[in-house]
């Protein structure tokens, strides 16, 4: 439970985790096989894991080169938006590397756009002038839980 309420603050870049009933419910709901949205983060169940991923509508918006206050670009034009990659990011994305995740994975993931074009998605494929990277507030994630 502490686990998970640490991964929950730490994708949110919340400064407080959860409350413990909120907790319970939402690891009841996923070992049960279902899953949820709590704190910004949605709980997707899969065969043989959990995965926790920034819920689209809790995302904060892209400026100044920071997205999500978490990820950082570099080599995008002024022309170009920092978004997330969203359902049409995602239509537009023709050669998915074969590690990707899943499309609802994908959607909150950071990405450039120009007017309703993608332009770039460095998460998945890297691009030649355009870099994203993730900067998490309090480090790394094993840092964070050891700072706790």
């Amino acid at each position: 439970l502490r686990l998970l309420g640490a991964a929950l603050r730490w994708i949110a870049s919340a400064k407080y985790r959860p409350r413990a009933r909120a907790l319970e419910d939402v690891l009841d709901r996923a070992l049960s096989g279902a899953g949820s949205t709590l704190h910004g983060v949605r709980i997707l169940v899969e065969a043989r894991q959990l995965r926790l991923v920034r819920e689209l509508a809790a995302l904060s918006p892209g400026t100044a080169g920071v997205f999500d206050t978490r990820w950082h670009v570099t080599g995008a034009a002024p022309s170009h938006d920092l978004r997330a990659r969203g359902p049409d990011g995602w239509a537009q994305l023709a050669d998915r590397p074969a590690d990707a995740p899943p499309a609802e994975a994908a959607m909150a993931l950071p990405a450039v756009f120009e007017g309703d074009v993608l332009v770039a998605c460095p998460t998945l494929i890297p691009h030649p002038q355009i870099g994203i990277t993730l900067r998490p507030r309090g480090g790394r994630f094993v840092a964070f839980l050891l700072s706790r």
